[in-house]
Parts: structure tokens; C-alpha cells; sequence
């Protein structure tokens, strides 16, 4: 009996490329096809998104994703998530309202001999959107355990890059950054008009101008293209490349030579780094290993 898993049918294509995934080439509609039914990802279900910016397609996953993948291999055996504080002391339950220092994630896997561990400083990976300002522990832990995850289960993993690996360099699909979060508040039902008691008129005051907050702008323009964003925010420099490289695990001197290899296109740069698997990000250190010095004689 095939296990292969079927393609999609003529409607699927329509229904997912007419709401969710809307604006890709024939290419890259292909390409998300192929990424969601070998991975077994759903889109409709907002389990990946295409996220396309300036013709480079970007197939990502939340912490949601990432965990069913995971879990799928029937070979998850648990995690530990413990945060620290400033003297070095570990919690499992961050109870100071103030955001802790840094976080540490073992992932642990049926058949290996030690957990896939990874850890992470508050201050090195924040971003300054309202999601880490409401749930700074939580996002961190949500950043740990995606890295944590990644080391450990690269093999079902690999190709899918993380929303919130790409929010370093503002390429991420805003729904799935919320994956994993406390929901906000659901708005007040409107009253009834038999039901609702009269109120007595009130004063009108002033509106009070609100500055602009370009992370809510992109949350809004994420939902309204069903996740898959068209329109770009600022270009990310090069100096967010070299943040997502090494949260993968590349070295300096990698980067550096992928950066002499892009020719100045680094979201294209980010988003191949993103699809590389573990033993390549593996090659690639060592393609660019620095040569050893001669021996004194």
C-alpha cells in the first residue's frame, strides 16, 4: 500500500491560492504545494503560510507547525524550558514582571543519548513588537524552543523557516508569531437594543492622535491576505542576515562568505539560509572555514 501523499486536487489549488496564499507565480504556487503535502502542513488550518517580498518566496511555520512536525516522528520524548535570571538561578515559572534574562530548552528524542539543548539571552533576540512587550517570556521561550527543536528534528524540519527566526529580519508572517500566546481579549459583543439599558449621552472628547505602529500595521495587512504578505516593509540590512545565520548555527566567517556570494540580495540570502538542513549549514562552515596557519619551523 503507497504512503506517498496525494496531490492536490484542482479545488484544493483554488480554494488555498484564492485565500491564504494568494499572489504567487505558477513557480512558487508549486513550490508551497509541494512543502505542504510532503511536510503534512495544512494552510487552511494556518499551519504554514507563503510569505512572498520582492519575488523570493518564504514558506514558514509557527511554533505550532513546528511542534506537529515534530510530533509526528512519534519520536518526541518531552521538553524542559527553564528561564534565569540575572545571578544565574534557573525557574521552570517566570514569576518577575520583568522580563527574564535568558532562557534554556532541551528537547529530548527517542534513540538519542542526550537532549538537543538550546539557549537564548533576552537582550540578544527581542524585537521591539507588542507580542514581546506583553509576552516577553513567553516569546523568548517560543524562540528557544523553535531553535531547540530545529537541532533536534532537522530531518522533518528542514526547508520550513521559523516566523519567529524572520522576525529578526522582518520577514515574518504575523499570524504565526502569535502561535503559542495568550489570545487577546475577544472584543464586547454589541448590545442588544431591546436588552441594553439606556444610557445618559456623554460628553464627546477629543480623540487623541496615536502614533503609528508598524507592527499591528502588518498583523492587519497579514490577516487581510490570509497570512501571505505582498506589500514590503523596510529592506533588511546586512547585519540581519548575520542574526538569523547565527541563530542557525552558522559561523562568522560562513556568513561573511555567503554575503560576498549574494551580491547585495540579502532577503534572497536570508530566505536560502532559512531552507538549508542541518548538515548543510554543517558544509557550509566548513566551505568557509578559515585556513589553518603554517606550522612554526
Amino acid at each position: 500500500m503507497s504512503t506517498t501523499p496525494a496531490p492536490w486536487t484542482d479545488q484544493q489549488k483554488k480554494l488555498v491560492f484564492a485565500t491564504v496564499a494568494k499572489g504567487l507565480s505558477p513557480a512558487d504556487q508549486a513550490h508551497f504545494e509541494a512543502v505542504c503535502i510532503s511536510s503534512g502542513l495544512d494552510p487552511l488550518r494556518k499551519e504554514i503560510y507563503a510569505v512572498s517580498r520582492g519575488g523570493t518566496l518564504s514558506i514558514q511555520t509557527g511554533i505550532d507547525g513546528y511542534l506537529k512536525l515534530a510530533n509526528a516522528t512519534r519520536e518526541l520524548n518531552g521538553m524542559e524550558v527553564l528561564f534565569y535570571d540575572n545571578a544565574g538561578q534557573a525557574t521552570e515559572v517566570w514569576l518577575s514582571p520583568k522580563p527574564p534574562v535568558a532562557c534554556l530548552v532541551r528537547v529530548y528524542r527517542k534513540g538519542a543519548d542526550y537532549p538537543f539543548t538550546a539557549s537564548c539571552r533576552f537582550e540578544a533576540y527581542r524585537q521591539g513588537g507588542p507580542m514581546w512587550q506583553k509576552f516577553p517570556e513567553t516569546m523568548l521561550a517560543k524562540a528557544t524552543t523553535t531553535l531547540a527543536l530545529r537541532r533536534g528534528f532537522s530531518d522533518v524540519i528542514a526547508g520550513i523557516a521559523s516566523a519567529d527566526e524572520m522576525d529578526q529580519a522582518g520577514l515574518a508572517a504575523a499570524e504565526a508569531l502569535g502561535q503559542g500566546t495568550p489570545e487577546a481579549a475577544p472584543a464586547l459583543a454589541a448590545e442588544s437594543p431591546t436588552s441594553a439599558p439606556k444610557r445618559k449621552p456623554q460628553p464627546q472628547q477629543k480623540p487623541q492622535p496615536q502614533a503609528p505602529a508598524a507592527e499591528a500595521a502588518a498583523e492587519q495587512l497579514a490577516k487581510a491576505t490570509g497570512g501571505t504578505v505582498v506589500e514590503p516593509p523596510a529592506s533588511p540590512t546586512a547585519d540581519d542576515l548575520k542574526a538569523v545565520g547565527l541563530e542557525l548555527g552558522l559561523t562568522t566567517h560562513a556568513i561573511e562568505g555567503i554575503l560576498g556570494l549574494i551580491q547585495g540580495d540579502i532577503v534572497k540570502g536570508i530566505a536560502t539560509m532559512q531552507a538549508k538542513s542541518q548538515a548543510e549549514i554543517t558544509k557550509l562552515n566548513q566551505k568557509f572555514a578559515p585556513a589553518p596557519a603554517p606550522e612554526d619551523w
